[in-house]
């Protein structure tokens, strides 16, 4: 039963009911885990697959960007099949990825994102650059934009 424990210590601390671990990698801060709910990370705490906005390989390792706006490097040296694992996982959350063009080309994306493990979905709105976010119009356009396509899915 000592591997039980050990694969418990190395990257997937916290598994809620039902969460599971799909893939495992580390690397010089410590061990990452990937599950059906989230991302595992070296020092203990874990972000949501829909909490992620951005996440990107490169040579150092994984480039996560969360829905927050928060940026983290994680060296990875030992991916095993974290990289595929991370890409289906993030994908999977998405519902629905949506542009809608506001002013010519320049407009908005509307993103739905269920959480893993549950029925809870959160809509992000991400507008083009050239767009102020700020300006009363632009947000009430994104707001009846965003109002329509929820009608169009039923939620």
């Amino acid at each position: 039963m000592g591997w039980l424990r050990r694969r418990r210590e190395d990257g997937a601390r916290k598994l809620e009911p039902g969460e599971r671990v799909l893939s495992r990698g580390g690397g010089p801060d410590g061990p990452l885990a990937a599950t059906t709910h989230a991302l595992h990370l070296p020092d203990g705490s874990r972000v949501g697959w829909s909490e992620v906005e951005h996440a990107r390989w490169t040579e150092d390792g994984l480039e996560l960007t969360a829905t927050t706006g928060e940026r983290r490097l994680l060296k990875v040296t030992d991916r095993g099949l974290l990289p595929e694992t991370v890409h289906e996982r993030v994908v999977a959350t998405i519902v629905v990825s949506r542009h809608v063009p506001l002013r010519g080309e320049l407009g908005v994306r509307l993103i739905c994102r269920r959480t893993p493990g549950t029925d809870e979905m959160n809509w992000y709105t991400g507008y083009d650059d050239g767009l102020d976010p700020d300006d009363p119009q632009t947000r009430a356009e994104a707001a009846d934009a965003l109002r329509h396509l929820r009608l169009q899915m039923g939620v």
